[in-house]
């Protein structure tokens, strides 16, 4: 029951992958939103697109790519605001 339930939460990450790419684009697509259209916390998201990452071994997968991507997109998101937070303690 358990391998049945964990295939089913995957599966439904990856349908709301692809329709929130569909619709939105990558850009404007993010963890919480995939979370949202698939039903979970994020959290749990997160997790399972770091299983899919892994056990897809190159991004020649499109689901693998597109987990690479929101992982890049949230690095840089992170980094973005680490680089202004120190130019605000520059300033200060």
């Amino acid at each position: 029951m358990g391998r049945q339930r964990n295939e089913q939460t995957i599966a439904d990450i990856r349908r709301a992958i692809w329709g929130l790419f569909v619709e939105q684009g990558y850009a404007k697509t993010s963890f919480s939103a995939v979370a949202q259209r698939a039903g979970l916390q994020r959290s749990i998201v997160q997790y399972y697109l770091s299983l899919i990452h892994i056990s897809e071994p190159t991004r020649r997968t499109p689901i693998s790519y597109a987990v690479f991507c929101l992982k890049k997109k949230k690095k840089e998101k992170y980094e973005k605001k680490k680089t202004e937070r120190g130019r605000l303690r520059t300033k200060i």
